[in-house]
């Protein structure tokens, strides 16, 4: 966790050699049912009727002081399809859950699986850090976005004289999911920070100590090996 000092300290590792406890063996795999038989026909059909195609998102974000963000999409992971553009969302809303659903304006309930990159900007410190420095800071110029507590989500695309559909769709399906689900979205992720901070201040205050490992092991299957158990410091078997 970032801030935190490394763990230090000296862990010992002790190994015992104990006599087989004589663990069941796992059982056998279940065979296979053949393709023919009319259950599994009706399963595969039934998974068929009802299989809706996940489709992966894959967003790189970065957002700057937590009031816009500069995307770069690429649905299914085609680089020949990338979309690169503005929003006025902060999409580290977007972070801490894998898949999401979106009902779209034509109706239809599309899935999506997201791999996000995501790293955070802040402009003035940047400013200050850089200033400091005696260098030049110049600031990622983004287009004028409309203001997200009147007009809701928006976007604009910057790059891409065509932008490929699918992409715009992935876009436009994120930007609706948080129409709908923006203050939950917000609202988890403070959660998510709180609880980092309450974390990291407990593991300030309780330094964690590295903890001894004791290992029992048995040979199986080698019944030429002794089987009187090793003993150690103290009679521990």
């Amino acid at each position: 966790m970032p801030g935190l000092p490394p763990v230090t300290g000296t862990i010992t590792q002790t190994v015992h050699l104990v006599e087989d406890p004589g663990l069941a063996d796992p059982p056998p795999p279940l065979p296979a049912l053949p393709v023919t038989d009319p259950a599994v026909q009706a399963r595969m059909e039934e998974l068929r009727v009802k299989y809706r195609e996940t489709r992966i998102a894959f967003v790189s974000a970065t957002v700057y002081d937590h009031s816009r963000t500069y995307l770069r999409c690429y649905p299914s992971g085609g680089g020949d399809k990338e979309v690169s553009g503005w929003s006025n969302l902060d999409f580290n809303h977007f972070s801490g859950f894998a898949t999401y659903q979106v009902k779209g304006t034509d109706g239809e309930i599309r899935e999506y699986a997201l791999l996000m990159g995501i790293g955070n900007t802040d402009t003035v410190r940047t400013g200050e850090w850089m200033a400091k420095h005696g260098i030049a800071y110049e600031e990622s110029e983004a287009p004028e976005l409309p203001d997200l507590a009147t007009a809701g989500p928006a976007f604009v695309i910057t790059e891409g004289e065509t932008p490929d559909q699918e992409a715009m769709v992935l876009i436009q399906d994120m930007h609706d999911l948080y129409r709908v689900e923006g203050a939950r979205m917000a609202a988890a992720y403070q959660a998510r920070v709180i609880a980092e901070e309450q974390r990291k201040a407990f593991f300030l205050a309780h330094p964690p100590k590295p903890k001894d490992v004791t290992v029992l092991f048995w040979a199986r299957d080698h019944p030429a090996r002794p089987t009187t158990p090793v003993k150690t410091e103290g009679g521990a078997q």
